[in-house]
């Protein structure tokens, strides 16, 4: 998938698009049932040894690299959360910005701790 986008809304995904490859995530979740478009999990990549690489077509994202952000929909319960539910998919973000109670700690996809 290239140049997603989506929404969360009360912890629900929303208004998801694809540039390309949209139908991928569609397909993979559609046989699911529960709160498969629920906000499941979120992970930030903090080694500043891994990069990201998004040479050829399935580039290279380690959950582990610095300033990456993964966004997880679905089952959660492997980490303690509620969402009883088959399906997952995880997002990788790779320019993210994130802030944390008012302080940035990812900007454009660089770690800033």
């Amino acid at each position: 998938m290239n140049d997603i986008s989506f929404d969360f809304r009360n912890g629900v995904m929303q208004n998801f698009k694809a540039a390309t490859g949209g139908s991928c995530f569609e397909e993979t979740m559609q046989p699911y049932t529960g709160p498969k478009q629920m906000f499941g999990t979120i992970s930030i990549g903090l080694n500043p040894a891994l990069r990201v690489l998004e040479e050829g077509s399935a580039g290279y994202r380690p959950e582990a690299a610095a300033g990456i952000v993964w966004v997880g929909l679905g089952n959660n319960r492997f980490f303690g959360g509620t969402n009883n539910t088959l399906g997952q998919f995880s997002f990788p973000i790779t320019n993210a910005t994130v802030t944390i109670d008012g302080k940035t700690v990812i900007r454009d996809g660089k770690l800033l701790l």
